[in-house]
């Protein structure tokens, strides 16, 4: 990219800022101010840099134009490109800028301003999204090399003019549109050297420093015309259903649920443990506490055994990490009320204040953040079994919302402005409508103008009217398991103890789920477009239990050979989600439809694997962590498989297949 090419690709960042922060497509432009701008700005950032573990001092040389080769700069950038749909499905896209470009510019100057962006655009992809962001930076750091003799060549003749725009320049010179634009053309030239009275770039040079935030600039303008920064949503269904799904949620596929409260000192049955001894006085609870403990000894009592001693959240960061989930959801607070932060509004019934006196969920997004490229989120429960307004108003058969409004939106807004969840999944809702709960106040709240809004997922639990029809991703209930893809994004929420969500001392090993179990639900739940999230529940010293840490490693082992037909992938749009043949075979397809994945959870007979519902031109088929396999093509597909000493996957394996009709 030379330098010359630099001014229009500056110019054109501040055009499509303006055009871009209104949504706006003709001229002239809207006003915009400088402080739109850099709210936008700040709202990226405060995304990112938890999400990549991005350390202040290096999020400082980065804002000061330095090019930092770090993993955790690549990640964060990553996530301005993906947060700004720039990356997506782990490819740079630039379309939206070029359409914004020719829209706005000249045909010369928009041609050369897009020959300057895409002089990286057909980089190669990485494995994960860091990698292709590490690729694609170095490129145009590369693309733009500081060559002896480029700045005098660059001011032979003239002053660089601004780029003609398609209409005239007069909105440009509009006082409050001039600020934004002096403060992104600063951006784009040596400090000191940021604009002239009417041309867009002026100065010597545009430095690397100045190129990288640059693109920086570009990409939080690119946000805003998206539509992921800025827009607002009204509090009603029909325009908070509007809201596209961040992209991030569905290449995920995998997630972990961490089931963990009071009920864990107990870890008696299940995590229902309260209401199941005082409400429904069940024979096996009412029993379990005859024998175990005093006649007056109540559930809070058990708050102070709920220790956590052993907790350690970075330990807990790495188990996640090796498990291959994309994903984490702690139960910030269940059904009982005893939060897991130190909430104002739990006063005495949270992990600060009893038990463990820790502030838990804030270790573990720390540990999260820093350590792993792991998205944090967070289970609450609208509901609490015995809470006094909670009652009251249920009483008064919901036409009053004492405990909504002064316990439950400040608890949630509490909850995302500290701890800034990505994932938002609500429990507790089915009592009553989405109206007592005023779920859609706050999602409107939580989609426009929270910390999280462009990049929160949230379920469909906002009300007993609500479940199975609104949300970001449908999970309808417990252990979704749908016959035939859902029109919305799902979940398919399961937990590796068949019985409970929490801790049970009383397990034995046929309760729990083995790997072949999780494998025929990941690849069932795959092949229809859901995702998968994996429970388990720790004890209440913190602990993970051996025997569940073995199913979360055993999964992660499998999915660092078997990934790729599971992350990013879409149901089979040409096909059926299983085979017609052999009904063990699940089908995933890449984003760009290029490539078929078959994964195959039994061993075929005679190591000849037959398939009836793929059409092949061109046979190419390769088991993902072994390598090419023969195959004949008839009536049906028959693929030779390997002796099984030869592969590293004793359980499930995956196929890549190319050249389909």
């Amino acid at each position: 990219m030379s330098r010359l090419a630099a001014l229009p690709l500056c110019a054109a960042v501040v055009l499509v800022a303006l055009l871009a922060a209104t949504n706006a497509s003709p001229l002239p432009l809207p006003a915009v101010t400088q402080e739109q701008y850099e709210k936008s700005l700040k709202m990226l950032r405060n995304v990112c840099q938890p999400k990549a573990g991005l350390p202040d001092a290096m999020l400082e040389r980065m804002k000061n134009g330095e090019f930092v080769e770090d993993e955790k700069a690549y990640c964060y950038t990553a996530c301005f490109l993906q947060t700004t749909m720039v990356l997506k499905n782990n490819k740079v896209d630039s379309k939206m800028f070029k359409a914004q470009v020719k829209k706005m510019m000249q045909a010369e100057d928009a041609a050369r301003t897009i020959a300057a962006f895409t002089a990286c655009e057909g980089t190669p992809a990485g494995k994960e999204p860091c990698e292709t962001a590490a690729l694609f930076i170095k490129c145009v750091k590369k693309a733009d090399p500081d060559k002896p003799g480029t700045r005098h060549h660059l001011h032979r003749g003239s002053a660089p003019q601004p780029p003609r725009l398609v209409g005239t320049n007069s909105e440009m010179r509009q006082p409050r549109l001039r600020l934004l634009r002096v403060k992104l053309t600063g951006l784009c030239a040596p400090h000191g050297q940021a604009d002239g009275a009417d041309g867009v770039v002026s100065g010597h040079r545009a430095d690397m420093s100045g190129r990288w935030l640059a693109v920086t600039a570009l990409l939080v303008t690119m946000g805003v015309a998206a539509g992921k920064v800025g827009s607002r949503y009204q509090p009603t269904w029909e325009s908070l259903d509007t809201r596209p799904l961040p992209q991030w949620y569905d290449d995920a596929k995998v997630g972990v649920f961490i089931h963990w409260g009071v009920y864990s000192v107990p870890s008696f049955g299940s995590e229902w443990f309260w209401y199941d001894w005082i409400a429904e006085k069940k024979d096996k609870y009412v029993n379990f506490m005859k024998r175990n403990y005093p006649p007056n000894f109540s559930y809070q009592d058990f708050a102070a055994d709920f220790s956590a001693e052993f907790f350690d959240a970075k330990q807990w960061a790495k188990i996640l990490e090796r498990s291959g989930a994309k994903y984490v959801v702690l139960t910030s607070k269940h059904h009982e009320g005893f939060t897991l932060w130190p909430s104002k509004y739990a006063y005495s019934w949270n992990a600060k204040d009893v038990g463990p006196h820790r502030d838990l969920v804030g270790e573990l997004a720390a540990a999260i953040r820093a350590n792993t490229n792991i998205t944090f989120g967070l289970y609450h429960s609208l509901y609490e079994w015995f809470h006094p307004l909670y009652l009251a108003d249920k009483k008064n058969n919901f036409t009053t919302r004492s405990f909504v409004d002064n316990k439950i939106i400040p608890e949630m807004k509490e909850l995302v402005n500290v701890y800034r969840p990505e994932v938002l999944w609500s429990d507790g809702d089915w009592e009553a409508d989405s109206q007592y709960w005023r779920s859609c106040d706050f999602l409107a709240w939580l989609y426009s103008d929270s910390p999280v809004r462009s990049s929160v997922v949230t379920n469909d639990r906002w009300g007993r009217d609500v479940q199975c029809k609104h949300g970001d991703f449908l999970n309808c209930q417990d252990r979704y398991l749908p016959d035939v893809p859902p029109a919305k994004k799902w979940e398919n929420a399961m937990t590796v103890d068949r019985e409970s969500w929490g801790f049970r001392r009383e397990a034995s090993l046929h309760d729990y789920l083995g790997l072949a179990d999780l494998l025929q639900l990941l690849a069932r739940t795959v092949s229809l477009g859901g995702n998968l999230v994996v429970n388990v529940g720790p004890t209440k010293e913190g602990t993970i239990a051996p025997l569940l840490e073995e199913r979360l490693l055993e999964l992660g082992e499998w999915l660092s050979v078997n990934g790729e037909a599971v992350y990013r992938t879409r149901p089979w749009a040409a096909g059926t989600p299983n085979d017609t043949i052999a009904s063990s075979v699940y089908y995933t397809q890449s984003a760009d439809s290029k490539i078929l994945y078959a994964i195959v959870l039994e061993w075929p007979d005679r190591n000849v694997l037959k398939l009836g519902s793929p059409r092949l031109r061109a046979p190419n088929v390769t088991m993902l962590g072994y390598g090419a396999l023969e195959v004949q093509v008839g009536s049906q597909i028959e693929i030779q498989f390997p002796n099984p000493s030869k592969i590293s996957c004793k359980k499930g394996w995956a196929l890549r297949i190319s050249g389909l009709y």
